[in-house]
């Protein structure tokens, strides 16, 4: 544990260090030069990584400036990246000889946007069970799932979640981060030492994390607190004793009131996880779903 005085030391000590580098990107940014973008956008990446690992001990206020300052910069760097050119014909004068097959000829390559596009859409994986138990596959993303239980029984070091819909994710022990993206009316039993969540809504989080859970762009957010094996949690380096998995932080909510895009409730049954580790299968996901109001 942390004790208060070396909490507000490591935070001082943080801010130093990151004046420090503000001041070298504002200054490279500030030469206006295209070649310079790299060297930035790798400071910035460098950078978050550097929030996201202290936000511990970082009093919330300080961690919303950092990521404005971080968010803002690559917004401006963006800006300086010369715009791509778009190819176009000349119109040239009317002549006597007339070419009318030229208009189509440019039209022929418009078509094979969309078309990729619809076989995109056709990759998303449904009504499956899915296991992952690959011990050598530490950093693991997980996309495009609707109506599928995924259990994944290998630890991990980071996990990404994106586009999941009625979804029911179990066993996740991650010794690092999870970042939740665009995921809606589904469950995840998941132990790290960060969370994020992004874009999602109508989400049951049976969640132990290491560092207050962050949201943004998120509604109908329950977070519960699971009971889960101390060993297991020691396997990925977690501390079995720090859990704010009810301190959420809301980027979307900056008043003084509690945020209504979330909510909590205490130890359920170890019963309750139970069930929904084992024993599950498609059929019984939508009484699972009507148990947690989310059919």
């Amino acid at each position: 544990m942390i004790s208060e005085k070396s909490t507000t030391q490591a935070a001082q000590e943080f801010h130093d260090s990151f004046v420090i580098e503000k001041n070298s990107i504002l200054t490279i940014l500030n030469e206006n030069d295209t070649q310079s973008t790299s060297i930035i956008k790798n400071k910035l990446v460098a950078l978050s990584q550097k929030v996201t690992d202290a936000t511990i001990y970082l009093p919330t206020y300080d961690q919303m400036q950092y990521l404005k300052f971080i968010k803002e910069t690559q917004v401006k760097l963006n800006s300086l990246e010369p715009a791509k050119k778009k190819f176009s014909f000349k119109k040239k004068e009317k002549s006597s000889v007339s070419i009318a097959s030229t208009p189509e000829i440019v039209s022929t390559p418009q078509t094979s946007t969309p078309q990729a596009e619809s076989i995109n859409s056709l990759q998303i994986i449904k009504n499956q069970t899915i296991t992952f138990d690959d011990p050598s596959q530490t950093d693991l993303t997980l996309k495009d799932y609707d109506h599928c239980i995924i259990q994944i029984q290998c630890n991990l070091t980071s996990l990404f979640l994106n586009n999941l819909s009625n979804c029911i994710v179990t066993g996740v022990f991650v010794k690092g981060s999870i970042l939740i993206q665009n995921i809606q009316n589904s469950i995840l039993v998941m132990a790290s030492r960060q969370l994020r969540c992004h874009n999602s809504t109508n989400l049951v989080l049976f969640t132990h994390t290491n560092s207050n859970p962050i949201i943004e762009d998120c509604t109908q957010m329950k977070f519960i607190q699971p009971l889960f094996d101390s060993n297991r949690l020691k396997e990925v380096e977690l501390d079995v004793d720090n859990n704010p998995f009810n301190q959420v932080q809301d980027f979307n909510w900056h008043r003084n009131t509690p945020s209504p895009n979330w909510s909590s409730s205490p130890n359920p049954p170890i019963s309750i996880i139970n069930e929904l580790c084992d024993g599950l299968t498609i059929d019984t996901l939508p009484t699972v779903f009507q148990q947690y109001s989310l059919s």
